[in-house]
């Protein structure tokens, strides 16, 4: 991306302010709202800019704009503007065209910057004695607004005093390319109210800026600013400027050269495999790996209490249950395929009771008594485990790796690290589940039980993760393809699979190449429309549903 300086002016003609650049690369504190980067004129000036550059040019804009509201008008009274939605609705006889009147004096054509501040205190509403009440005015007031010419690009609704936006839930209908808007100084409170303008597809996801200082939302007692930013780019994912601040992307730092020779305009397809091949399993030792995975497992199947000794007097040892049926394993059918008739017999209340999943605990104690030290305690901890057979015969089925790794003990002793992913059959359904399981292992020392018991190797850390069954082409060995893009959809967060979605039904695309066009350009849903418009005289049929 070539970073271009651009000098914008406000109505009067005199420099605004400098377009920004295409990254974020800094974490510096924007002077009030900057100006966004785009060759779209207006539509793509920051909030604040529109809101002050007619203002006083002393100070930030968000600033000046709040300073010549509060001297054009008296301080409002506490719940001057209704934010509940159970009144009334007040009865437009003939008052459409006094809204009309209002919304238009309310109008910047220049800036396409609808003022909606403060409306309290309006003196076109006093004079037409109107008040705005609830969901008919809002929706009368954003029904005027779409027909403004040029379309409204930003809008404030600071100083209002709205407990909700259930008044401006058609927002998105009748505006669907607002670009900026500013909730300021009101008194919303839950995330809830901003469902109603993101929409039920996140077409919400089209606003650049959004400002909600000043509301209990934001700045409430208790409240996370790391999870609020989090819920806000969660309903806005093309959000740029959040609070008169830059939202921080990831972005990686490319050499220049990498993209000059190419097409900037053109919509890429990838390759259809990785650059690196699936690879065999790396097995070392392999006798040593070998033999104890052998007789581990078939003791584990049978006699548990007999893998005392192999345990360190200091082990440790943890169970986790992933219950969530892997996306590829639904698109495959395995859990309702004739080839597993019993899966639907499998339930986690086996399970559950003993697993270390973290991220569902809310009492901390339970990370504490699920992870299990010493061999006593982790054989008892087995025999409270469902009954299990792998059935090791069939290597295609079982992905393992096993290294050493020197001067890890206290001695200097090496450790020998192994990983395994395969599958087992739970007794008594017959039902298949897959896992993981690492061992981190030591020599076992001479006279040791691990040793008298005819044990190598002695067990430092042994781990296992039960999921629901995925099958094991994940390690065929070969050329790893890519996946299918249409597949792709279901693995992409949800404000960007309803980017997709809002994308392939404008322009026809289909999945993959309305995925391929969205990430070329950064996932800016404007962008990713404007260059399919440049290039799609130059797609084949196969791009199109």
């Amino acid at each position: 991306m070539v970073e271009r300086d651009a000098h914008m002016k406000d109505a009067t003609g005199n420099p605004g302010g400098r377009k920004a650049t295409s990254k974020l690369k800094s974490h510096r504190r924007g002077t009030g709202i900057d100006i966004y980067k785009s060759d779209s004129g207006p539509a793509r000036t920051s909030l604040a800019a529109r809101i002050g550059s007619l203002l006083d040019p002393s100070g930030s804009e968000i600033d000046r704009s709040a300073r010549q509201r509060a001297a054009l008008h008296a301080r409002p009274r506490r719940n001057a503007v209704s934010g509940g939605e159970r009144d009334p609705p007040h009865s437009p006889g003939g008052a459409v065209s006094d809204w009309k009147e209002f919304v238009q004096s309310r109008y910047n054509a220049g800036l396409q910057f609808l003022n909606l501040e403060n409306m309290a205190q309006d003196e076109v509403l006093k004079k037409h004695k109107l008040s705005f009440r609830g969901n008919r005015e809002g929706a009368v007031i954003l029904k005027l607004a779409s027909q403004l010419t040029p379309e409204v690009k930003t809008i404030s609704l600071a100083n209002n005093g709205l407990s909700t936006l259930q008044s401006f839930s058609l927002l998105n209908h009748y505006l669907p390319n607002l670009a900026n808007l500013s909730l300021q100084n009101n008194r919303l409170s839950s995330f809830k109210d901003l469902d109603r303008i993101a929409g039920r597809l996140n077409k919400g996801s089209l606003l650049r800026e959004l400002v909600l200082l000043d509301n209990p939302l934001r700045d409430g007692e208790g409240r996370s600013l790391a999870n609020y930013k989090s819920e806000i780019k969660r309903r806005f994912p093309a959000l740029e400027v959040l609070d008169q601040e830059p939202v921080l992307k990831i972005t990686f730092d490319v050499p220049s050269h990498a993209s000059s020779s190419r097409d900037p305009k053109a919509v890429h397809v990838g390759p259809a495999t990785f650059a690196m091949d699936m690879r065999p399993n790396v097995i070392d030792p392999e006798p040593i790996v070998t033999t104890f995975l052998l007789r581990f497992f078939a003791a584990f199947d049978s006699d548990r209490s007999s893998l005392r000794p192999a345990y360190a007097p200091n082990a440790t040892f943890s169970v986790s249950a992933n219950t969530a049926i892997p996306i590829r394993a639904r698109i495959e059918g395995l859990h309702t395929s004739p080839d597993y008739p019993n899966q639907t017999k499998l339930t986690w209340s086996g399970w559950l009771p003993n697993h270390r999943n973290l991220a569902r605990y809310r009492d901390d104690s339970r990370s504490f008594v699920s992870l299990h030290t010493s061999g006593d305690d982790i054989i008892s901890n087995f025999q409270k485990l469902p009954s299990t057979k792998h059935d090791l015969s069939k290597p295609e089925n079982i992905c393992l790796d096993a290294w050493p790794v020197p001067n890890m003990l206290p001695d200097n002793g090496a450790v020998l690290f192994i990983t395994l992913h395969g599958q087992f059959a739970e007794e008594p359904t017959q039902g298949v589940r897959s896992f993981d399981r690492s061992f981190v292992l030591a020599a076992a020392p001479d006279g040791s039980p691990a040793k008298l018991a005819g044990w190598d190797v002695i067990i430092l850390s042994d781990h296992l993760t039960v999921r629901a069954f995925s099958g094991s082409k994940a390690w065929a060995p070969g050329p790893l393809k890519v996946k299918d893009e249409a597949k792709a959809l279901d693995l992409l967060a949800e404000p960007q699979q309803a980017l997709v979605r809002q994308l392939s039904a404008q322009t026809k695309l289909n999945h993959a190449f309305a995925i391929q066009c969205l990430a070329e350009n950064s996932w800016d849903f404007g962008r990713a429309l404007a260059n399919f418009n440049e290039v799609k005289d130059r797609l084949g049929p196969d791009a199109f549903l």
